[in-house]
């Protein structure tokens, strides 16, 4: 004999609990008339432990994605091995609310990124909004996948916030990550980057009509380096890489952790000495995106090889810079550009500073920029 009662019954959820009286250790199936619902009645009940009903593991709890609407709601039989089951007669009909799990895991004055999910459902997707103040800067759904999430073992629940403006040292440190309908907010990760995804593209112009930028000046635009994603800082003006004395002794001193974000654009030649392969492959740039676009593909296998060919006389481990016709992905609208003058130039808001040894860092010329 089935007994057991639907104890709460939600256009979002569904609880209750089922057993066989002459079978206790049976698991009865849960289904629905609507058949959204395929689970078990196996879960542990401290109130039915209390009442002395088995073992205690007959309860069963389900959700509804996409949620039903009131009618569906109300047409609802849940049935345990196929015989349906009573409503209790405090019936609950209210949604509970969500047990909310994640963290914001970056915050930089350009941009929030994280993760979010219910850890009753984790098919719902919510949300999540930038406040800084009484301005929403900016919202977008948590429902993407990220290499951290996958380690994890969770599913797409991520997100990115962009905002429209860069902001303050300061503005940046009162932005709040809420949930869109909730009275919740995401705690900061224990290791909350502050740093990431700021700039990008950064366009350091090495030579333009103005000049070739002093090796003083590209020092100090390579201090940018943490502030652009990777692949994302574009060394652009050079016809060919040995034409700028240097370069790859300036790369080296620059941090192995940051070189990932350098991208040579150049028209290599065709017959380029293996010494331009070589100093390429020494900087430890990440791509290298060769013009003019319409360069036949035999050309970019040449290169390739070359490229190859450098790296195995010098460190076979190394890792071979990509080669592309295209431009790298922005992942910021914050494009920056460089010039020989050593000016730098922000898109939003629309400033130029000089840079000069005189700044803290790049935060101080970024308090200038937004300020």
């Amino acid at each position: 004999m089935i007994q057991g009662y639907v104890d709460e019954l939600s256009v979002l959820h569904v609880r209750g609990w089922a057993w066989d009286t002459e079978r206790p250790e049976r698991r009865l199936a849960i289904s629905s008339s609507n058949l959204k619902i395929a689970t078990r009645a196996d879960q542990k009940s401290e109130i039915l432990a209390a009442l002395g009903i088995g073992d205690a593991h007959y309860a069963f709890s389900a959700h509804f994605s996409p949620a039903l609407s009131e009618a569906e709601r109300a047409a609802l039989t849940i049935f345990a091995d196929g015989q349906p089951l009573e409503f209790a007669p405090a019936l609950v009909t209210t949604p509970p609310a969500p047990r909310f799990q994640g963290y914001l895991d970056a915050l930089s004055r350009g941009h929030a990124a994280g993760w979010l999910r219910d850890l009753d459902d984790p098919q719902v997707r919510f949300t999540v909004e930038a406040w800084l103040d009484d301005e929403c800067l900016a919202s977008a759904a948590a429902d993407r996948q990220t290499e951290t999430l996958t380690a994890l073992g969770i599913g797409p629940h991520g997100f990115t916030l962009t905002f429209p403006r860069l902001l303050t040292a300061a503005g940046r440190e009162r932005v709040e990550i809420r949930v869109a309908g909730h009275h919740h907010r995401l705690e900061h990760a224990p290791a909350l980057s502050r740093d990431i995804g700021l700039i990008g593209p950064l366009e350091i112009r090495l030579i333009d009509e103005g000049g070739t930028m002093p090796v003083e000046v590209l020092a100090l635009a390579l201090r940018w380096l943490p502030y652009v994603p990777p692949s994302e800082a574009v060394l652009s003006g050079v016809p060919d890489v040995l034409a700028y004395e240097g370069l790859a002794g300036l790369f080296a001193g620059v941090a192995l952790e940051y070189r990932d974000r350098l991208c040579l654009r150049t028209s290599l030649a065709h017959r380029a000495p293996p010494i331009t392969f070589e100093r390429i492959a020494k900087s430890m740039i990440a791509a290298v995106q060769i013009t003019p676009p319409a360069a036949p593909d035999k050309f970019y296998t040449e290169q390739h090889r070359a490229l190859t060919a450098a790296i195995a006389r010098l460190d076979p481990a190394m890792r071979v810079p990509t080669l592309t016709q295209e431009a790298p992905n922005t992942t910021s609208p914050f494009t920056a550009t460089i010039t020989p003058n050593g000016r730098i130039t922000i898109n939003e808001p629309n400033k130029t500073e000089l840079l000069n040894e005189n700044l803290t860092g790049p935060e101080d010329l970024l308090d200038r920029l937004a300020g």
